[in-house]
């Protein structure tokens, strides 16, 4: 928004000073100096008496009830906790079993959360620090400006230490109440002590219900007592008043009306025509409009993202927020919410680095941008992840098109200068008023589609539907149900043996499961992509990881042999940077396991834009002695570069193959093809899902190296599987023979 720089200039040339500051203040205080002296007099006293009276009432009333039910909270939420309380029901001491109950964890976040909720205010749990005399925050309900936990659940030392109000009586075991510091202002808090049953003072429990200056009730209650008594009085100077201001306050209308558009963000400074005044009126006038196009300028800040120059997070709200409240006939004008992620974009981050990451997304956002019409919105939300807003009363037609734009525009190859990056996209689409009935919800059921591009064979759109929100309540029940079986150690591993050529067992696939809570039994299919997206992956992965080595240990000594045992290894894991060192950390603990060990890499974890990224990550485990292959190798169109540019030992042929068989030559030839490629590249070959007897005599006359599948043995335990060590398999005898 553009001042009107000829008639300010002017102005600013005639009245390069501000006003002099007695001729208003004489004019206004002559007319009304009696009148507003004894008013003004006469409000204050009774003002003021009330507004303190009332005060007191309401903050002690207020931190009473926020201490009881705060201790109400801690003891529903903590079994492990005691509170000794006043004759009026206030807390007066906390007593934990053990000092260990006092440490940062997600059981105080949560009941901290509880409380500030229900208090409408904030919690704080500090513990004593016997060495620095001063209390350590363990956690808080304080949010940083990125709404993450202030401190991160971290210990925060020192902060509340000697000279704070409330430190005296807490070094006294005695409860505090009153005004504590925090950011500069005043909160009107509830500090109790915390000690260990048969010990000293070990922290302390914080609430307050806000700030002090935060008493719009009070201003209410006394204001009205106020108007009560100064009614009569008031009366009399707006009678005088009407007709003074009438002629004194004439532009005061304009400038009052400039003041709220500035609120609204609406202003045009050439509305106000007052800014060649030479009182403070004109004065004030010019002061709007450089408020007005400093207010542009912050506003243009504040809903830019500075990495990709689009519109950010606020600005999409913002927008939204305007889309839902535009009505027609009582409806919201339809339009789609979508969006786009650039696939692989934390690897590439990963591999390339920030400054080349950012690079990146500002060259996607510039190619969206181009692709956009007139009346769409883009907005960038976070990573590799972007909004984008169809125009106003759009079709389903237009929708589809606008989709389509979008990954064209993001899918491709971007020059950094960190070197060049391949990327591939997905879109989620909501269509609004459909399918959401406010920006929320529209948020979440397009990641509900999002979601769903991100599975095998979904495309590159997808339409948000009721059944993906079921589907999520699964994935969330599944990753609940996940956790406690971790917790409680309830997953079972089972073995499917490999054979070689002679029908001899030198392999076994591991197989994970677990029966869940209403007795129904889940396999790795499901929870895994539930532990990817839920960041239980790496937890879930160790346990699979120290299983298998544990369970060669075993096999080894007591058979002095253990057959190669092959684990599921999911890309997420590969983009830990532990992940190497915590294998090595195996191998010590279970020397047997090295050379033993072998990971099962998914497609994902070998397409073309991860292969630069994790190529190092590979090297590093083959030299550790992990044995490396790929899993269902050709199926979904895995990329046969990837097995000459990875360090692998093998490759494993999905079942998909084998079952074509059955069709024909043709499907012969193309299954010995994939055979041939691999023992090109000097690999083994593995053939699985073997299940009928005319396709294990058709693939034993093929060169592999390794075969699997139910005919040979299902998935079994691991006393099952030591039973068949140097036991040729029947079928390979019955066929040589």
């Amino acid at each position: 928004m553009n001042a009107p720089t000829d008639t300010l200039n002017s102005a600013d040339a005639r009245n390069t000073q501000r006003p002099s500051g007695w001729r208003f203040p004489t004019r206004v205080t002559a007319y009304f100096l009696i009148l507003a002296a004894i008013a003004v007099g006469a409000l204050a006293f009774v003002g003021l008496n009330s507004l303190n009276r009332v005060h007191d009432d309401n903050v002690a009333t207020q931190l009473q009830r926020a201490s009881q039910a705060s201790s109400a909270l801690a003891l529903e939420r903590m079994a492990n906790l005691e509170i000794e309380f006043a004759d009026d029901g206030s807390p007066q001491l906390y007593i934990l079993e053990s000092e260990d109950d006092l440490a940062p964890s997600p059981e105080w976040d949560s009941l901290l959360d509880t409380i500030g909720g229900a208090n409408d205010g904030a919690a704080n749990l500090f513990r004593f620090n016997t060495e620095t005399n001063a209390f350590d925050r363990l956690s808080t309900t304080f949010r940083t400006p990125e709404g993450e936990r202030a401190g991160g659940s971290l210990v925060e030392p020192g902060l509340l230490s000697e000279g704070h109000p409330a430190f005296s009586n807490l070094s006294e075991g005695v409860p505090f109440v009153g005004q504590v510091p925090v950011a500069g202002r005043l909160r009107l808090a509830y500090l109790t002590p915390v000690a260990v049953e048969n010990s000293d003072l070990m922290g302390a429990i914080a609430i307050d219900v806000g700030f002090v200056d935060d008493i719009n009730a009070i201003n209410a209650e006394a204001t009205a007592r106020s108007v009560r008594v100064g009614g009569l009085l008031l009366l009399a100077v707006a009678l005088i008043g009407l007709l003074v201001m009438a002629r004194a306050f004439k532009p005061m209308h304009r400038l009052t009306e400039a003041v709220h558009n500035i609120g609204r963000s609406e202003l045009d400074p050439e509305t106000v025509r007052l800014t060649e005044r030479s009182d403070e009126f004109g004065y004030l006038a010019r002061g709007l409009v450089k408020a007005t196009n400093t207010q542009d300028g912050l506003v243009d800040q504040a809903t830019t993202d500075e990495v990709t120059n689009v519109h950010n997070r606020t600005a999409l709200v913002l927008e939204l927020e305007r889309r839902f409240k535009n009505t027609t006939h009582g409806e919201v004008d339809p339009f789609a919410f979508m969006i786009l992620n650039v696939g692989g974009f934390e690897g590439i981050r990963t591999s390339l680095g920030h400054e080349a990451s950012n690079e990146l997304l500002a060259d996607v956002a510039n190619n969206v941008s181009e692709v956009l019409e007139p009346g769409e919105f883009i907005a960038r939300l976070n990573g590799g992840e972007f909004a984008v807003l169809s125009a106003d009363e759009t079709s389903v037609a237009d929708h589809a098109d606008l989709a389509d734009r979008l990954v064209a525009a993001a899918t491709g190859d971007f020059s950094t200068s960190a070197g060049t990056a391949r990327t591939t996209s997905g879109v989620g689409i909501v269509r609004i008023p459909q399918q959401a009935d406010d920006p929320t919800e529209a948020m979440r059921n397009a990641n509900f589609a999002l979601e769903e591009v991100r599975r095998p064979d979904r495309g590159d759109t997808v339409l948000y539907h009721p059944m993906l929100s079921t589907r999520f309540e699964r994935r969330s029940f599944v990753l609940n149900e996940l956790q406690q079986a971790l917790g409680d150690d309830k997953l079972h591993m089972a073995f499917q043996p490999m054979l070689d050529r002679e029908g001899d067992l030198v392999a076994v696939d591991t197989h994970v499961h677990w029966t869940d809570s209403m007795g129904s039994r889940v396999d790795a299919e499901e929870f895994i992509p539930a532990a990817e997206a839920g960041g239980l992956i790496d937890e879930l992965g160790t346990w699979m990881l120290t299983a298998a080595c544990e369970q060669i240990d075993l096999w080894t000594d007591a058979h002095t042999w253990s057959p190669l045992v092959s684990v599921d290894v999911s890309p997420a894991q590969l983009l830990n940077t532990d992940f190497v060192s915590s294998v090595a950390g195996l191998f010590e603990r279970f020397p047997s396991a090295k050379g033993r060990l072998g990971f099962d890499l998914r497609r994902s974890a070998t397409s073309t834009e991860s292969i630069g990224y994790r190529t190092d990550v590979l090297a590093e485990l083959k030299a550790l002695g992990v044995y490396l292959s790929i899993d269902d190798f050709g199926s979904d169109g895995s990329p046969l570069q990837s097995i000459a540019e990875l360090p692998l030992h093998q490759i494993k042929i999905g079942q998909e193959f084998v079952e074509a068989l059955a069709s024909g030559s043709k499907a012969v030839g193309f299954l010995n093809g994939i055979i041939n490629i691999g023992k090109g590249q000097g690999l083994h070959v593995a053939i699985k899902g073997v299940e009928s007897s005319s396709e294990f005599k058709t693939i034993n006359e093929m060169n592999y190296n390794l075969i699997q599948g139910s005919l040979l043995g299902e998935p079994v335990g691991a006393e099952a599987v030591a039973e068949t060590f140097r036991k040729r398999h029947p079928l390979f005898q019955t066929s040589k023979a």
